[in-house]
């Protein structure tokens, strides 16, 4: 007899919707953010806020050729306020929401509403899902709004036969998708219409009035934007950060390649093969949207696949279209094999029970003082023993011990859920803890924390900066680097400068300026106000047993943080918050008469 799945209910998009609150949002804050993109994008978001300019991008005050999206999502989701960690990767999260509504939509119209629960779970789920939707990235806006435009002009184009509604949506998404990674979604989108064959026809549909016409009002529209934002960037090149290359060679590549895609789409890489399967689709209710779909995945996935030095993060644009076609094939494959996935989801289960009890032993050693974290907030570690203690209640009642049988698709979406709060409580807390050491040079100079022994010099005495009789709400920084990441805890607008002598206003009473040395203005009377910081110092993890502690408490545990062993060719770069006063001028100053 076959294995045959209920259908979705309105309790399955319940469980989907609070999943993805539990395994995104609860993991935004722990991480300090990154410097290649994420503090960047943040303080283009504080500069277009403070300076008045939502087009042109600053970084401190200075102008850089970077995509403006994501900066704009940041600067909405922060309520036009300061952004915090948490406002700066929430677009990531509403951005893979929307992909996965958009997959799961899609699925539902071509086959059926247990194909589209099942690629919007997809969407959610997966490893990839999980590394970019808690990082701001603005490659999932650019997945979002490509998808977005190849479904647009399917449905209007090949479906609804309204050629110039098809190509002016998709084309208005490009264009959005340009502003945020620039012309390579212009090429994502037009090169896998080329090897679209019967019954699409799309190189001739390009040659079409409708096409034309409409590729000519995006040509305007791009120029214009061009015209009107002086040093717009266009190509990914010209910005200011670029992504990240691989160094393997290419044949180590060619054979990695598709490992690395298949651990990046787990725990559903295992049904990745069925799309592509030439006996299942004779299944396929809707085969022109199933070949559509798949000839952009082949055509793109080729492509990034044989470039040398590509990643497969640079797939995630063909994500979409690879959850709604896993959704139109999953029923079919678990109907012939549900036995074996049935099985493999109960042992995942029992692993992530006995996971789940050992983290829980070790936080609650933590929680009585068994095993001290220097420095660890006590907050967290509540956090963490309440959150893992829930995550047992579900596996045992939902999973292991539940009275009546679970579908297949509630069970793997709770074990995933297991592991997914096994990778907050234990990797996303130690981890941002143990390599905060940006994070802790920021609220060190701001004040704002304890700093760790050993990474500073103590020649000041120091003030928070929150505290101050005239609290500042911009900070000057003189130094040849931004320190975008640090600067960024200090929760004040950064403001990056040359020369103190003429680029510090002259008419205002107290300038606070981040410096190396004490700034070189005759004009003003400087006091450090922080302790001196060295911003190439960073953090090793130290692990003592039998550790005694306060009042001769012994721990069996004492993890702490230390400062590393500088290398041989380590340059140190102090830094240290001046607060600068104005002078009073007095006669016997020498004030030359005119």
């Amino acid at each position: 007899m076959l294995y045959i799945e209920r259908q979705p209910s309105r309790r399955s998009v319940a469980l989907l919707v609070t999943l993805t609150v539990l395994l995104y949002l609860f993991a935004l804050p722990f991480l300090e953010l990154r410097s290649s993109d994420e503090a960047l994008y943040a303080a283009f978001a504080r500069d277009m806020l403070s300076g008045g300019n939502l087009f042109k991008t600053h970084l401190q005050g200075v102008p850089v050729n970077a995509f403006p999206l994501y900066s704009w999502m940041i600067a909405l989701c922060s309520g036009f306020q300061s952004p915090t960690v948490f406002t700066v990767r929430l677009p990531s999260v509403l951005a893979l929401v929307g992909l996965a509504t958009l997959c799961g939509l899609t699925a539902k119209r071509i086959h059926s509403p247990f194909a589209g629960a099942i690629a919007a779970s997809m969407a959610l789920t997966s490893v990839v899902s999980f590394r970019l939707g808690s990082r701001a990235q603005a490659e999932l806006l650019h997945a979002l709004l490509i998808n977005g435009a190849w479904t647009t002009l399917f449905f209007c184009g090949q479906v609804r036969k309204k050629w110039y509604l098809a190509w002016g949506g998709a084309l208005a998404l490009v264009f959005l998708a340009v502003l945020a990674v620039g012309a390579k979604a212009l090429f994502f989108f037009y090169f896998p219409l080329f090897f679209m064959g019967v019954p699409f026809r799309m190189t001739n549909r390009m040659q079409a009035p409708p096409h034309v016409f409409m590729a000519a009002a995006f040509t305007a529209v791009v120029i214009l934007w061009l015209c009107m934002v002086p040093d717009q960037p266009f190509f990914s090149w010209n910005t200011v950060f670029t992504t990240s290359r691989s160094d393997e060679g290419l044949l180590r590549q060619f054979i990695l390649f598709p490992l690395k895609c298949l651990i990046y789409m787990l725990p559903w890489s295992v049904f990745t093969w069925a799309p592509f399967c030439q006996a299942l689709r004779r299944f396929e209710s809707d085969s022109p949207a199933c070949s559509y779909f798949r000839t952009i995945i082949i055509s793109i996935g080729l492509l990034v696949w044989l470039l040398p030095g590509t990643s497969p993060l640079l797939l995630f644009s063909v994500f979409g279209p690879l959850c709604i076609l896993v959704g139109v094939h999953f029923e079919i494959i678990l109907r012939r094999h549900q036995h074996i996935f049935i099985k493999a989801v109960r042992i995942l289960s029992w692993i992530c029970l006995a996971c789940t009890i050992l983290s829980l032993f070790f936080w609650t050693a933590v929680a009585t003082g068994h095993i001290v974290i220097d420095d660890f907030p006590l907050s967290v570690t509540i956090f963490c023993c309440a959150f893992l203690i829930f995550s047992l209640i579900i596996i045992w009642t939902q999973l292991l011990f539940c009275r009546r049988l679970r579908s297949f698709r509630t069970s793997i979406l709770w074990s995933i859920a297991g592991f997914r709060i096994l990778s907050i409580t234990m990797v996303y807390t130690l981890s941002g803890w143990a390599d905060g050491c940006r994070k802790l040079h920021g609220q060190t100079l701001a004040t704002l924390c304890h700093p760790v022994p050993g990474m500073t010099s103590p020649p000041a005495t120091a003030i928070r900066l929150q505290d101050m009789d005239q609290a500042p709400e911009v900070v000057y920084l003189h130094s040849p680097l931004f320190y975008s990441t640090e600067t960024f805890y200090m929760g004040k607008r950064i403001i990056h400068i040359s020369n103190p002598i003429k680029d510090l206003p002259e008419d205002e009473p107290t300038v606070y300026v981040l410096s190396s040395r004490t700034p070189a203005v005759p004009s003003r009377s400087w006091e450090p106000v922080s302790l001196q910081v060295d911003m190439n110092q960073r953090l090793e993890v130290n692990i003592t047993t039998n550790h005694i502690t306060t009042g001769n408490h012994r721990a069996l545990l004492f993890i702490s943080r230390v400062p590393g062993a500088a290398g041989e060719d380590a340059v140190p770069a102090p830094l240290q918050l001046f607060r600068g006063t104005l002078r009073t001028a007095t006669p016997t100053q020498g004030i030359p008469l005119p």
